[in-house]
């Protein structure tokens, strides 16, 4: 969806489409699902990923309207050479990025004190390049 304008605006409604038939056909409305940022190091120059900051922003925004989901940041994270795959000390960090976010959509209010997470774990607050892109997207 990230090379085309038209997909990489309508991705995050249907991507919430998509995960709410899964949850129907589960039978549970409130399967807690973790969505995860690409990474900001896509090449937005190559066609193929032009769009990369439109999907993170929707991606960003899918918990507000869909329940009982979070999503995962990939600010900071590194890719393996290519500008296109997670390292491998990258992958481990989503990874646990990934488990706190879940944790904090099961666990009751009264255990989620315990989870505790090293920055950076929230989405950036002072960015530039590409993550400043998906913030401006974000805000707008």
């Amino acid at each position: 969806d990230c090379g085309d304008a038209s997909l990489a605006r309508s991705h995050a409604a249907r991507c919430a489409r998509a995960l709410g038939r899964l949850r129907e056909r589960l039978g549970s409305p409130t399967l807690p699902v973790v969505l995860g940022e690409l990474g900001y190091f896509l090449d937005q120059r190559d066609g193929r990923f032009a769009h990369a900051a439109t999907v993170n922003a929707g991606t960003v925004a899918a918990p507000e309207r869909l329940p009982a989901a979070a999503c995962v940041s990939a600010h900071g994270l590194e890719h393996k050479g290519d500008r296109l795959h997670f390292s491998t000390a990258s992958q481990h960090e989503l990874g646990r990025r990934y488990a706190l976010a879940y944790l904090r959509l099961v666990r009751p209010k009264s255990e989620a004190g315990e989870i505790t997470a090293e920055a950076p774990f929230a989405f950036p607050t002072h960015a530039r390049g590409a993550e400043a892109a998906v913030a401006q997207a974000i805000i707008d």
